[in-house]
């Protein structure tokens, strides 16, 4: 049998470009491996911002996908249902984390130790993306 990979797909309203290059220079093992933009494609040489068409992200060893919706077509925003989980190894792992996520951004749960977990966060960053940040 052949296997297919599950990849999450954050689609944005024009600041996808920004958020990969936000987090692939802050954060290690963080890289932005594909990035192709609307103003390169012919059918889309219209536009002239930075959105991306298809952009591939590796963040600390997983994969995403980022795309930015055009005006007619965009995204009604993040939903409260949808998050990043990201399980650190460390507290200086943990502690980076929580620093640049939560930049510019909102603290929904300050650190503190939940269940098994001894440090556990949840913040909305600077463009709108949730996360949830553990240290187990």
């Amino acid at each position: 049998m052949v296997y297919s990979f599950l990849t999450p797909v954050i689609t944005l309203n024009g600041t996808a470009k920004e958020v990969m290059e936000y987090y692939a220079q802050r954060l290690p093992d963080t890289e932005i491996t594909h990035l192709e933009l609307y103003r390169d494609a012919p059918a889309f040489d219209f536009i002239e911002r930075d959105w991306v068409m298809h952009g591939e992200f590796s963040l600390m060893g997983c994969d995403y996908c980022f795309l930015d919706m055009q005006e007619e077509d965009a995204t009604p925003g993040l939903k409260w249902s949808q998050s990043l989980y990201l399980t650190c190894q460390t507290e200086e792992e943990f502690d980076l984390l929580f620093e640049v996520t939560s930049n510019e951004g909102d603290v929904l749960m300050e650190a503190k130790a939940v269940g098994e977990y001894r440090q556990c966060a949840c913040v909305i960053d600077r463009f709108g993306l949730r996360w949830q940040i553990v240290l187990k």
